[in-house]
């Protein structure tokens, strides 16, 4: 009896030593895993996708502005059931055209339930441009939060779905494709904490320089790695915003809000929106 005591607990004691290096080699494998694949494995997957759908050629309107305008405003309210003023619609192109020469960045302010949501996404669909709506949390410090992180832990980056989509962005075969991202209640948090690397780069007369820096020190030996549309000069990896990309914020003027400052607003086209 004690014989077939001593074996069952020596077998328990085998069992749980089996688990445990179980879960370590599975650690190992996972580590090897990760050192094997890119460090940007969802952008190289978004470069497949890319591949698969070939160069985007736009139709085009080819008619004049104001039949433009007036397109937006029937399709919103035949459609969407959104009736907006022409001015507003007017204001909202020409600030969008304003801002290609300046810092690419609107922002639509006023009270809450003015449509300063629905306006770009309506715009997007309209006229077959892309719309990615990012909403905004009042906890939010630093860039992180909004372009990801360096996981040294599993040697990956941590793309967020804003990273993902102005990756996609600025993908040389969308290039003639619009996009707007949304910043949806951006003034719920410190716009220029977490927008600040934007707030700086856009405000640059050479588009050239207009790339945000992801990780420093990027090196790859393996090329097909290595996302195609990153830029990689002074030994980082950064990303691009390219010119067919417009950056809309949207904000509340209430007490739950932060308040947008001269910096940003020297650096952006102001739509006030006060009429429901």
């Amino acid at each position: 009896a004690r014989e077939l005591e001593n074996a069952r607990v020596a077998s328990a004691a085998l069992e749980s030593l089996n688990n445990q290096l179980q879960m370590k080699l599975k650690y190992i494998s996972e580590q090897y895993k990760s050192t094997q694949e890119s460090k940007f494995k969802v952008l190289v997957d978004i470069d497949k996708d890319i591949a698969a759908q070939g160069m985007y050629n736009p139709k085009g309107f080819n008619r004049s502005l104001k039949e433009l305008c007036d397109y937006v405003r029937a399709f919103g309210s035949f459609h969407k059931r959104l009736y907006y003023s022409i001015d507003t619609i007017r204001v909202f192109f020409a600030s969008l055209a304003a801002s290609e020469k300046a810092s690419r960045l609107l922002i639509l302010q006023g009270l809450s339930g003015t449509g300063k949501s629905s306006l770009p996404r309506l715009v997007a669909e309209a006229l077959d441009v892309e719309c990615k709506v990012v909403p905004v949390q009042p906890s939010w410090r630093d860039n992180r939060e909004l372009l990801g992180y360096d996981n040294d832990f599993t040697n990956r980056y941590k793309e967020t779905d804003f990273t993902k989509f102005l990756y996609e962005v600025s993908a040389l075969p969308n290039r003639k494709k619009g996009y707007f991202i949304v910043l949806d209640e951006m003034n719920l948090a410190r716009i220029e904490y977490y927008f600040a690397d934007f707030l700086s780069v856009l405000e640059k007369p050479n588009q050239a320089e207009w790339i945000i820096p992801l990780v420093s020190g990027y090196s790859e030996l393996d090329e097909e790695q290595k996302p195609k549309y990153l830029d990689y000069s002074n030994e980082a990896a950064n990303i691009c915003v390219t010119n067919n990309v417009w950056f809309i914020g949207t904000a509340n003027n209430d007490d739950s809000t932060s308040l947008i400052t001269d910096k940003v607003y020297d650096r952006a086209q102001v739509l006030d929106m006060d009429d429901r």
